[in-house]
């Protein structure tokens, strides 16, 4: 490459500052040799290297007069772009409901509507609960997605409760450990548990009758053996496992 000016070489950005202090830098040393190299031969070399010395010495005149304003002035390197998370298959737990009150049905209708496009499989159904009785949603799900905190946004949108939502709300998202009662097997049981109360209402997808069955002995053995706390890790004694946990 047919270089006629040196000056070419110096092109500077302020990452130089902190070594560019004069010709004994290494940077001053590495331009004043290219320029000769580029001009090796030419009856005008020391005139071109006279010109690289005093193209060094205006930058460090006017650039680094004071380092410390320099370094304050720094141009930050460009942020690295950021990874995309690509979205995975989760085993969810939901819980909805709110406080004071019973969860309507056209609650159910749009979560329903919601999980019939997005999950592979699905169990929903209405119960009563503890401590004041209120109706509430209680699901078990499968679903790709890129985290539960996004699932949990895509789902108060779905709900119509992204931007407002009846005071003393609550939607429980996690996902499920699989182990203990934790599992697909043991929450498909517990969906099941107001199946014979007036209030309850069930969807399914992709659930057969088989995993039914099985959930509800999962749940029977919680419920009755050891006093229906066990999904939270605790078992409760009653007179009816007393004998039982005893042996």
């Amino acid at each position: 490459m047919s270089v006629n000016r040196p000056a070419l070489y110096l092109r500077y950005t302020l990452w130089d500052v902190d070594i560019l202090q004069g010709n004994k830098s290494k940077t001053g040393q590495t331009f004043l040799a290219m320029a000769a190299n580029a001009t090796a031969g030419s009856s005008r070399q020391p005139k071109l290297k006279q010109q690289a010395r005093m193209k060094v010495t205006v930058i460090k005149d006017t650039i680094v007069k004071d380092a410390s304003v320099a370094r304050a002035v720094k141009i930050p390197k460009a942020a690295a772009p950021k990874r995309k998370t690509e979205p995975k298959e989760f085993n969810i737990s939901l819980t909805l409901g709110i406080a004071g009150v019973d969860v309507h049905g056209e609650i159910f209708d749009k979560l329903q509507n919601y999980l019939e496009e997005k999950a592979t499989m699905a169990i929903m159904a209405f119960e009563r609960g503890d401590p004041h009785l209120l109706l509430h949603i209680q699901s078990m799900f499968t679903i790709r997605t890129t985290s539960t905190r996004k699932l949990k946004e895509d789902i108060r949108a779905a709900v119509g409760w992204k931007d407002t939502a009846p005071l003393g709300n609550s939607l429980c998202v996690r996902s499920l450990k699989e182990k203990g009662l934790h599992t697909t097997t043991g929450l498909i049981g517990y969906c099941l548990k107001d199946e014979r109360e007036p209030h309850f209402r069930l969807y399914t997808k992709n659930i057969t009758e088989r995993q039914m069955e099985e959930g509800r002995r999962v749940h029977w053995r919680v419920h009755f053996i050891y006093g229906g706390s066990e999904y939270k890790n605790k078992v409760q004694l009653t007179p009816t496992n007393v004998l039982v946990r005893a042996l």
